[in-house]
């Protein structure tokens, strides 16, 4: 599992404190410390009487939500910007994808240099006329498919709208800021905070 502390992948050895039952459904609620950071996580379950745990009914509790940390370099206001919509992913998807969207739209237009418009169409000189390396243009090709940016889109025309998401949107808007902030804000080039 991914620590929702430091994003370290560790084994889950979770210890079980208790499972209260309403006589038709058994909750589980577990915890352990992160052997990377020596943080603790607490998550809760619930399982139907008598049957397997089910996922779906699986949440964590501490920390409140789980953290995505911003890279080490990152100005603001991208980094508030990504760290937020980082932190509203499991409560609020919708929310999530409108902050990240709006992160997207300032780092092409502020950083990229992107012509001020929709963010279809600053997508779209990002993937075919910038000089952003291949490598850093898939993301942008995924953000666009996971979130339907297309011209005259409502994420397209207004960005931190709060519009329908896909379940993937969030998280593949997090995803491709992460690979353009390594990009724009290279971790050795950038002075300790």
């Amino acid at each position: 599992m991914d620590c929702p502390h430091c994003a370290s992948t560790v084994e889950a050895t979770w210890t079980e404190i208790a499972s209260p039952s309403d006589g038709v459904v058994v909750y589980h609620v577990e915890w352990m410390t992160c052997p990377a950071c020596d943080r603790g996580i607490l998550k809760a379950s619930a399982q139907d009487r008598g049957l397997r745990r089910r996922k779906d009914a699986e949440r964590i509790l501490v920390p409140v939500a789980p953290s995505r940390p911003v890279a080490r370099g990152v100005p603001e206001p991208y980094a508030s910007l990504f760290t937020e919509a980082a932190r509203t992913v499991v409560d609020s998807p919708r929310a999530s994808a409108a902050l990240s969207r709006l992160c997207l739209k300032r780092l092409l237009e502020e950083v990229a240099g992107a012509p001020v418009g929709s963010l279809s169409e600053q997508l779209e000189w990002a993937i075919t006329e910038s000089e952003i390396p291949p490598p850093v243009r898939l993301p942008l090709h995924r953000i666009r498919a996971a979130g339907g940016i297309l011209p005259l889109s409502p994420s397209s025309d207004r960005p931190d709208q709060l519009g329908e998401v896909v379940p993937s949107e969030a998280e593949t808007n997090l995803d491709g800021l992460e690979r353009l902030f390594s990009h724009f804000f290279p971790p050795s080039a950038s002075p300790a905070r």
